[in-house]
């Protein structure tokens, strides 16, 4: 996978893994971090639907599809890009996979996501998607590590 392709953040949060796997995977937990109303809990291979609630991005569906959670290790879902005024119709477009992976180190727990497949989208929207996205996983990243902070 070439960097191109993907987009990479990770965060050192100083509590137990149990407790950043909980506010990963607990769907009302995710929701208050991410800023998202989901409709149900994850389940392994089940959709996941809701709406945006970041001021601007109430109108963002999110749709999603619960690929794997192996219990405080990997958390991994698909769903589909989001470029404002995109000049293509985004519900054709593949879907993008998000990876969270944890690992407990002496100060707590690293916490690694990686969004890929990014160089699938359509040539006119490609760059964007993965700029937008970076910049939305570094707020996300700081929301994660702040909301878990707070506990």
């Amino acid at each position: 996978m070439s960097e191109m392709d993907k987009v990479e953040r990770a965060i050192l949060i100083q509590a137990p893994v149990e407790r950043v796997w909980r506010a990963l995977t607990d769907y009302v937990e995710f929701g208050k971090w991410f800023q998202v109303k989901l409709d149900q809990p994850f389940e392994k291979g089940k959709d996941s639907t809701g709406h945006m609630t970041i001021s601007g991005f109430e109108h963002v569906k999110w749709e999603a599809k619960v690929l794997d959670m192996e219990e405080n290790k990997l958390f991994s879902f698909s769903g589909p890009p989001y470029v404002e005024n995109a000049e293509v119709d985004l519900s054709k477009e593949p879907w993008l996979t998000t990876k969270f992976t944890l690992t407990k180190t002496k100060e707590g727990t690293l916490v690694k996501v990686v969004e890929s497949g990014f160089s699938k989208l359509s040539p006119s929207i490609r760059s964007r998607a993965r700029t937008g996205n970076a910049d939305g996983w570094k707020f996300q990243m700081s929301n994660l590590f702040d909301y878990v902070s707070q506990l």
